[in-house]
Protein backbone atom coordinates (compact mmCIF):
# COMPACT_ATOMS: atom_id res chain seq x y z
CA UNK A 1 0.00 0.00 0.00
CA UNK A 2 1.29 3.23 -0.95
CA UNK A 3 0.02 6.41 1.10
CA UNK A 4 1.19 9.89 -0.26
CA UNK A 5 1.19 12.47 2.27
CA UNK A 6 2.36 15.87 2.07
CA UNK A 7 4.47 16.51 5.26
CA UNK A 8 7.47 17.92 6.85
CA UNK A 9 9.83 16.10 7.79
CA UNK A 10 8.51 16.10 11.48
CA UNK A 11 4.92 15.61 10.73
CA UNK A 12 6.59 12.21 8.07
CA UNK A 13 7.78 11.05 11.03
CA UNK A 14 4.44 11.13 13.63
CA UNK A 15 2.78 9.22 10.50
CA UNK A 16 5.27 6.73 10.18
CA UNK A 17 5.80 6.68 14.17
CA UNK A 18 1.80 6.42 14.43
CA UNK A 19 2.10 3.31 11.07
CA UNK A 20 3.60 1.28 13.45
CA UNK A 21 1.37 1.59 15.87
CA UNK A 22 -1.13 -0.33 13.93
CA UNK A 23 -1.19 -4.51 14.63
CA UNK A 24 -0.34 -5.51 10.93
CA UNK A 25 2.04 -3.27 10.04
CA UNK A 26 5.52 -5.14 9.67
CA UNK A 27 7.54 -2.58 7.55
CA UNK A 28 7.09 1.68 7.12
CA UNK A 29 9.62 3.18 3.99
CA UNK A 30 9.85 6.69 3.53
CA UNK A 31 10.33 6.52 -0.41
CA UNK A 32 10.59 10.86 -0.87
CA UNK A 33 14.01 10.69 -2.08
CA UNK A 34 13.94 7.51 -4.32
CA UNK A 35 12.67 7.49 -8.10
CA UNK A 36 9.49 6.79 -8.73
CA UNK A 37 6.82 5.84 -11.19
CA UNK A 38 3.30 7.40 -10.85
CA UNK A 39 -0.37 6.20 -11.83
CA UNK A 40 -3.66 6.64 -11.27
CA UNK A 41 -5.97 3.71 -11.32
CA UNK A 42 -9.77 3.99 -12.41
CA UNK A 43 -12.44 1.59 -12.25
CA UNK A 44 -15.45 3.44 -13.49
CA UNK A 45 -18.55 1.01 -13.86
CA UNK A 46 -21.72 2.65 -15.97
CA UNK A 47 -25.25 1.68 -16.12
CA UNK A 48 -26.70 2.58 -19.75
CA UNK A 49 -29.66 1.95 -21.39
CA UNK A 50 -29.15 0.20 -24.94
CA UNK A 51 -29.77 3.46 -26.86
CA UNK A 52 -27.29 5.46 -24.53
CA UNK A 53 -24.41 2.78 -24.74
CA UNK A 54 -23.07 4.25 -28.33
CA UNK A 55 -22.65 7.81 -26.73
CA UNK A 56 -20.96 6.52 -23.52
CA UNK A 57 -18.36 4.35 -25.63
CA UNK A 58 -18.11 7.40 -27.61
CA UNK A 59 -17.21 9.35 -24.80
CA UNK A 60 -14.75 6.46 -23.60
CA UNK A 61 -13.08 6.82 -26.60
CA UNK A 62 -11.46 9.99 -25.97
CA UNK A 63 -10.01 9.43 -22.60
CA UNK A 64 -6.29 7.51 -23.03
CA UNK A 65 -6.36 4.62 -21.48
CA UNK A 66 -5.85 0.76 -21.19
CA UNK A 67 -8.98 -1.91 -21.32
CA UNK A 68 -12.31 -1.48 -21.34
CA UNK A 69 -14.71 -3.97 -20.97
CA UNK A 70 -18.69 -3.37 -22.41
CA UNK A 71 -20.09 -6.13 -21.70
CA UNK A 72 -23.47 -6.45 -21.21
CA UNK A 73 -24.97 -6.70 -17.45
CA UNK A 74 -26.18 -9.89 -16.87
CA UNK A 75 -28.67 -10.51 -14.19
Amino acid sequence: MTITVDADRDQARRIEANLYKLVNVLLVENITYQPAIIRDLAMIKVAATHEARSHVLELASRIPRRGLSTWPLIR
